[in-house]
């Protein structure tokens, strides 16, 4: 039995030593192990036809890293680049590598880094890409041989595409090369800043200094396993649905005089565009595009006097799943006809009050200097009127009734005579758009024909002069920040009143958008490896498109993966001097989903309290969140902001439940709506939640996109309906698209307190 005992003790001790001193598992040892994901699990043809540009690092002369044990790093980006290749071809991919061999673009100036860099950018923008990624691997000064990351740098100034292909690809190498550490950030690398691609990313998979990784990527076959994590990132990154943007209109780049710019836009993957997210930008300015549905095509006008100079024009939108795309940027060139003074076209009023304007340039053909004193007399000296150019033009108000005289203009060291010769307005009808709230005429509105490919835009004071005849048929008028209306050619004299969006109770309102996270702050990281950071951008992006188009002034602290410190997005909030400030964070810890979802306001904080209850309303029953208290915090954003602030913490990412809502495109929508309609409901609206159900033949339709007022878009589920989290009462737009080649529909809705709405649609 003594025996028995002693063995038993013996027996214990060696389990006991045995599992406290056996050594623990190497952390590294899940390094390049084996590829987690299937690449047959994703839907690779949404690669097809799309053309990328792969840059393996370094080369010939410039061996880049060089590990301990003398692998260099050119080596092994050629390696991984030929494996990622291979399976974009595969896919159907237009592919091109800017080396397939060990060489360099120095012309055998081994000093000459710059002009290497210069010859594989000439190369990759010549292929004109969509996407460009330049592979490397990392070191550090002074030298670590323990560090290791993953670090994804994206073009700083590539607008959104840029750091959504660096998100995806940062998802797959994190999901699958085993590094815990990683970061994402903007960078302005040569490759990168002068890549012509519309999202250009440098991706740093791993550290080859460190043994480690240096002893795996010796081996094919991890050189392969990086590939395909690279690969599984770029179906993530189109599998959004990318769209690409096709010029149409001008066809030149030099023109006499503003016209329409026109864009095809071409939905890819079988996802939808959200028309409320395109914007085409000229010189820098935002323009708001009608939305031609049937055509797929973005329409602009621009404004008649628009200066002689060179613009530069990018087109912009998304699609339903959040993939931006970008037209190629061009250079749009107004040269008009050098003169001295120009009498322009007169305009009329549908009251009968005849506008009169002229253009005065300077010996060079441009416009005088604003602020340039016009004395304009009429015929007879009846009448004198005098005042400041603005961009070279001075206008005024002719006297009513007969034919428009001879006027006496005066400039600073000139006089000249000029003759109006009456008001023609060209087959034309006055249409006079105004503020159905204000009284008051909207500036520069825009009209979109039904029946031909037409777009006109108005004047300052609201005035759109429209065809006569009536074989265009039907028009879209609209204004930024206005419900868009259908009108007939019986509605083409006159006047036409157009809501605010959202009633007008945005548009003096300051709003900051603090995305929390971003760079190498993940704000929480789930088992797929979704971030926070980037759900929390989604959203304030999201929002910001809301409140733009209701007229809201709208600042974001961050645009991408930029590392800020709570003091300089505080320092940022201040200086925007908002009325609002809110900020999108992600709930820390594995508790409870329900628990950790609230809404926190500064103690004392009467407005932030307000907001915050209205919040917890909104977003009530949205998951994952069971349940949204409102409670106070002295957190530092809403100690230190000079305005009332709130903090919106979700649940938290590492739930698996959470992480796979979180990673839904429609989630960060359906917070941003209810997010707005808070900020509406406290600045005197009543949005409403409403559904609209879509019936043909008396069946539902599944999968139509269906936009309200051109503003949000949604898709209709199995049972037919398209819900909105924020439409107020009164008359609005839907535009139904239903698959790829049926035409778009245009139907008009009135909404009262929510109750749904079926729209029956004949085939």
């Amino acid at each position: 039995m003594e025996r028995r005992a002693s063995a038993l003790i013996l027996l214990t001790v060696t389990i006991l030593v045995a599992v406290g001193c056996a050594p623990k598992r190497p952390e590294y040892d899940a390094l390049y192990a084996s590829l987690v994901e299937s690449t047959d699990q994703m839907d690779s043809g949404v690669l097809e036809g799309r053309r990328i540009v792969i840059d393996p690092g370094h080369g010939g002369c410039f061996d880049g890293v060089v590990g301990a044990d003398s692998l260099r790093e050119a080596d092994a980006n050629l390696g991984v680049a030929l494996y990622l290749w291979g399976l974009l071809k595969e896919a159907g991919a237009e592919v091109e590598l800017t080396r397939t061999t060990d060489r360099d673009f120095s012309d055998g100036d081994e000093e000459n880094l710059e002009l290497d860099l210069e010859g594989r950018t000439a190369l990759s923008n010549a292929f004109e890409p969509e996407v460009f990624i330049s592979i490397h691997h990392n070191s550090v000064f002074p030298l670590d041989r323990e560090r290791n990351r993953i670090e994804i740098y994206y073009r700083s100034d590539g607008g959104e595409s840029s750091a959504e292909l660096a998100g995806d690809i940062h998802t797959h190498l994190a999901r699958n090369l085993g590094i815990a550490d990683t970061e994402i950030k903007p960078a302005s690398y040569y490759v990168l800043r002068n890549s012509t691609a519309r999202a250009a990313v440098l991706g740093e998979a791993s550290y080859l200094s460190n043994p480690n990784v240096e002893d795996r990527l010796k081996l094919s076959n991890k050189q392969k396993l990086e590939g395909e994590a690279y690969f599984l990132g770029l179906v993530s990154y189109f599998s959004r649905g990318v769209p690409r943007i096709e010029r149409l209109e001008p066809a030149r780049d030099t023109v006499d005089a503003p016209g329409p710019l026109t864009f095809a836009v071409h939905p890819q993957a079988g996802v939808p565009v959200d028309p409320g997210t395109a914007e085409i930008l000229v010189g820098g300015r935002k323009y708001k595009p009608h939305f031609d549905a049937t055509r797929s095509h973005l329409r602009c006008a621009l404004e008649w006097d628009l200066p002689n100079g060179g613009y530069e024009v990018l087109c912009t939108v998304r699609s339903l799943k959040g993939g931006t795309a970008a037209s190629i940027p061009f250079t749009l060139l107004i040269s008009r006809p050098t003169r001295f003074i120009l009498p322009l076209q007169p305009s009329a009023a549908p009251d009968g009050r005849i506008y009169l304007s002229l253009k005065a340039l300077d010996c060079n053909g441009e416009p005088v200097a604003d602020g340039t004193i016009a004395r304009v007399q009429s015929p007879g000296g009846k009448g004198v009127f005098e005042g400041p150019c603005i961009n070279g033009v001075f206008g005024f108000e002719a006297e009513r009734g007969g034919p428009v005289g001879e006027f006496i203009a005066h400039l600073p060291g000139l006089t000249d005579t000029l003759r109006f010769d009456g008001f023609d307005r060209g087959g034309r009808s006055p249409l006079l758009v105004i503020d159905s709230a204000t009284g008051k005429g909207i500036p520069s509105p825009s009209a979109l024909s039904r029946g031909r490919e037409e777009i006109i835009r108005g004047d300052g004071r609201g005035l759109l002069l429209l065809p006569s005849d009536t074989d265009g048929g039907a028009w879209l008028v609209s204004a930024e920040g206005y419900r868009t209306k259908l009108i007939s050619a019986e509605d083409m004299g006159g006047t036409l009143f157009l809501e605010s969006l959202y009633g007008g109770e945005l548009e003096k309102l300051r709003i900051a958008l603090d995305p929390a996270g971003g760079g190498s702050d993940h704000q929480g990281m789930g088992g797929g490896k979704l971030r926070g950071a980037a759900v929390n951008m989604e959203i304030a992006r999201r929002t910001a498109d809301i409140l733009s188009a209701g007229g809201a002034a709208v600042m974001l602290t961050r645009r991408g993966e930029e590392t800020l410190s709570i003091e300089e997005r505080i320092y940022k909030v201040n200086r925007y001097r908002p009325h609002l400030a809110i900020r999108i964070c992600i709930a820390e810890g594995e508790g409870d989903g329900s628990s950790a979802c609230g809404l926190f306001h500064y103690p004392g904080s009467e407005k932030g309290k307000l907001l915050a209850g209205e919040l917890v309303r909104r977003l009530a029953g949205l998951p994952p969140c069971a349940e949204w208290r409102s409670g106070e915090s002295a957190a530092p954003f809403l100690q230190q902001t000079s305005c009332p602030a709130v903090e919106i913490h979700n649940g938290p990412i590492e739930r698996a439940e959470n992480e796979r809502i979180f990673s839904h495109p429609l989630h960060p929508q359906l917070v941003a709506e209810r997010i707005a309609a808070a900020l509406i409901a406290g600045a005197g609206g009543q949005p409403v939640e409403q559904a609209v159900k879509i019936v043909m033949n008396g069946l539902p339709v599944t999968g139509a996109a269906v936009s309200i007022d051109q503003s949000v878009t949604r898709l209709t589920d199995a049972s037919g309906e398209a819900r909105f989290a924020c439409v107020l009462p009164g008359e609005h737009l839907l535009t139904v698209m239903i698959g790829d080649e049926s035409p778009a529909r245009l139907v008009s809705i009135s909404v009262t307190d929510g109750s749904p709405i079926t729209v029956s649609l004949v085939p």
